[in-house]
Parts: C-alpha cells; structure tokens; sequence
C-alpha cells in the first residue's frame, strides 16, 4: 500500500532483473502494465535496455545506489528520467532484489535549460548591443567612403578605363559588404532592444495590408502570390505598428523565400476568444521536425552562408512576447508551414 503512495515510480526486481512488484506511479512513467514476473527489458525501448540493466546488475554487485539520467521515447513522446537503482539487503546478507525509482524530470530538466539559455542570451545580448554600437560608425564611414568613390569615378577619361572598371566593381563590393554588416548590427540592436516602446491603437489588417505592399515592391518575389482573407470586424488593438508590421514583413519574407516562387502565401485575421490570431499559411517544402524546436533560437539558420542571421524569428517572437502574445507554428515536410500570431486585446 506504501508503495501506491509515492508520487515516483518504483519496479521491485528480482535478481533475474524480473519485476515483482510496480507501482501505478511507475506503470504510468514508462506507459506499461503492473505485470508482476515479466523482464523488465519488455518496459523499456530497446535502446535503453542494456543500459538500465547494467545500472541495476552494479546495484546488486556493489550494493551500493546508482542513478543515471537518460532520456527515453515512451508513448510516442520524448522524456527525461532520473533512473536510480538500490540493492535490498536479505536476511542472508545477500542483495535479493533490487528497487528502480524512475523519476521524470522532463520539466524540471526543460526549465534548467531555460534558465541557463536566458543567462546566457543576457550576456550575449550585452555584448551584442557593444560591438554593435562601436561598428555601426565605423561601417557607415566605410560605406560612405565607397559609394563617394564610385561617383568620382563616374566622371572623366578615367572612367572609360580597364582599371577604373576593376575600381568600380570593388568598390561597389565594399559598399555592398558594408551595408549588409549595417544590416547585421541593425539585427543585434533590434534583439536586444528595450521593450518599453509606445503603444497605440492599431488596425492589424493595415498592418498586414502594409506588409503586403511592401513586400509586393520586392522584385525577388514578382513571381510569388499572396492572398488576404482578413477579418473586417476586427478591433484595434494596444501596439507598437512598426514592430507588428516587422514581424509580419519577417514571417512572410520567409514564407515567400521558402516557396521560391511556387505556391501561394494566404495571410489571414480574425478575433478568437478575446484574442487576435494573423495566421500566415504558405505552401513551401515544410519544416523538419528536428528543426522546429530551434527555429526560434537565435543565430539558427538553415539557409546558405551570406542570406541570413538567424536573428528574424527571434526577433518576430520577442516582440510578440513584449505584447504578451505568442506565436504557433505547424509544418510538416512537403506539407507547408502555418505561423500563427496570437496577441491578447
């Protein structure tokens, strides 16, 4: 009955590594019955089988506690379990049976990771925000330097020559090179940014309408279809517009990227239970299901060197997030992807 009690999973072996006993805290972490003489190999993935069993075998052995950390597919889901296996001492003096605890430690171990990632982007983005400011003056004199030397080169006998057509071309190379770091540390500044910005009542729909036109300016996507199907009871909401219009440019810039001309991106609006959702459906090559969980990450990209930061969608969620929204996504490959703006009136 004691065992029933415990809010961890407990599997009584015997020295066979059969279970004898399991309680249902146990029966439930690992998604099995609380069948008594079965191996208890037939509750655990195959892959983690010889590791358990060696945990308990050093148990009886050395009779002496062993625990481990390992995660586990159970049910379809990934997990985290603290396994720990104690030797029980019999009369004889002779370890008998054995006791795995099996603990989750899912959550617990997803929110250590958050702690240390949120540290660690704290101090990234200090030191972002630095190198950030000191380049920007100097890449803008670098920039400007260029651009004046194209146009004196533009006039005279000089710009007809072999040579000035070689300066020429590199130097728009600097230009280009130096504006795209701007670009860089613009991108740094932006994550980092202080969130108290103003708000004001906004109209999403002209937000996404901006969006759209700007987008539609944009010779790279001349072959690509948007398509609006926008709520027009929508009411306006507490918001910084320039920040939503940036988000809205982000996720269907890469929306339009990932189609590469084919398909159509349909953004729509509309009010769900208090909140607005701009949901953004395209019909590219989908994401990976290994990358899903790390799209959000800053400096994650998959696209070529030179095409991205990696920043973007960071940035789309921290805004977001600074008003008090979230955003969902859904893909599949070969299926498209669906990102989702949910923001609280």
């Amino acid at each position: 009955m004691v065992l029933e009690t415990l809010p961890l999973g407990v599997f009584v072996l015997d020295a066979d590594l059969n279970v004898v006993r399991v309680n249902r805290a146990g029966a439930r972490a690992l998604s099995c019955g609380a069948d008594a003489g079965v191996p208890l190999a037939r509750f655990l993935p195959d892959d983690r089988v010889a590791l358990v069993q060696e945990l308990l075998r050093e148990a009886f052995r050395s009779r002496h506690v062993g625990s481990i950390e390992e995660e586990m597919i159970v049910a379809g889901d990934a997990k985290i379990f603290r396994l720990t296996a104690a030797p029980v001492e019999s009369a004889s003096d002779r370890a008998a049976h054995a006791v795995l605890l099996v603990e989750d430690v899912t959550r617990a171990k997803g929110l250590e990771r958050q702690m240390l990632l949120t540290e660690r982007l704290t101090t990234a983005g200090r030191l972002a925000a630095g190198v950030a400011h000191e380049l920007n003056n100097p890449l803008a004199t670098i920039a400007g330097c260029a651009e004046s030397l194209q146009g004196r080169l533009g006039h005279g006998d000089s710009a007809t020559s072999a040579a000035a057509d070689d300066f020429r071309h590199y130097l728009g190379l600097i230009e280009e090179e130096a504006y795209r770091c701007k670009e860089i540390t613009g991108s740094l500044l932006q994550f980092v940014r202080d969130p108290g910005s103003r708000r004001d009542p906004t109209d999403l729909n002209g937000v996404v309408l901006k969006a759209v036109e700007l987008l539609a300016r944009q010779s790279r996507f001349a072959a690509s279809r948007v398509t609006t199907e926008l709520d027009p009871a929508l009411p306006p909401l507490a918001a910084n517009e320039g920040q939503l219009r940036q988000v809205c440019l982000g996720l269907a810039s890469n929306a339009l990227e990932a189609m590469d001309g084919r398909g159509t991106l349909t953004i729509r609006s509309r009010l769900v239970r208090g909140e607005i959702e701009i949901e953004l459906e395209d019909e590219g090559p989908g994401i990976p299901e290994e990358n899903l969980s790390r799209i959000f990450d800053p400096f994650f990209t998959t696209k070529p060197p030179g095409q991205g930061t990696g920043l973007g969608l960071a940035i789309a969620q921290g805004i977001v997030t600074d008003h008090g929204g979230r955003i969902e996504v859904r893909s599949a490959p070969g299926k498209g992807s669906v990102f989702r703006v949910v923001l609280p009136l």
